[in-house]
């Protein structure tokens, strides 16, 4: 006898494996984030007027696999960002309005082997690398060069023996090189090099304040 409730199932089953979005799926904001929202199960707040227009190939295809994965990148190519409000729900923002936001907080040292797994290259994070040897003005060394590899809304700063690095996970693997390089004691001649760095620092913010 056919177990027709037992064929339907394997069906469903199939048919939500197998489930794709065209081009059309993702014309704007809005319909992007419902495609990838029924796709996911997580769920999206943002404002009307971040409904962008978005341009994608027509063999273009959202699937399950890939929807997670994919959105942030196209959020990106409109200058959009996602963060998370509570497990499964995130807020869509203009990526300028990122600082003002709180990010998850991403905690590395000189021990580190690698940034942790689970990690969305394309969304945005706090990256935080406290300095085992930070006396002398280590961060600051780290700073000058990982200022060099940001994203376009990614940002740089020191606090104490701590370096802050607010930008995509995708940049945290060299930014952590470049800390853990910069993380030992400095030589003499190293110390005279970021004293006199600093100077000249401070005589050009001066003089942009007086002008």
């Amino acid at each position: 006898m056919i177990n027709v409730r037992a064929i339907y199932g394997m069906l469903m089953i199939f048919l939500l494996s197998t489930t794709a979005f065209s081009a059309q799926d993702c014309a704007d904001l809005k319909a992007c984030a419902e495609t990838v929202s029924k796709l996911t199960g997580k769920q999206y707040i943002f404002a009307e007027s971040l409904n962008k227009k978005m341009t994608v190939t027509s063999n273009f295809k959202l699937t399950e696999a890939n929807a997670d994965i994919l959105f942030p990148s196209i959020l990106s190519t409109v200058d959009l960002a996602r963060i998370p409000m509570e497990p499964g729900t995130y807020k869509i923002i203009a990526a300028k309005e990122l600082r003002y936001h709180q990010l998850r907080v991403v905690r590395i040292n000189l021990d580190s082997k690698e940034i942790p797994e689970g990690l969305n290259l394309e969304d945005y994070y706090t990256f935080e690398y406290y300095f085992k040897h930070g006396n002398h003005g280590q961060p600051v060394f780290a700073v000058e060069g990982i200022r060099l590899m940001l994203s376009k809304y990614g940002r740089v700063f020191t606090i104490g023996k701590s370096l802050l690095v607010h930008d995509k996970a995708s940049k945290f693997v060299m930014a952590m090189k470049v800390a853990q390089g910069a993380d030992r004691e400095l030589a003499p001649e190293d110390v005279k090099r970021l004293v006199d760095h600093l100077k000249e620092t401070a005589k050009y913010y001066d003089k942009k304040i007086k002008n």
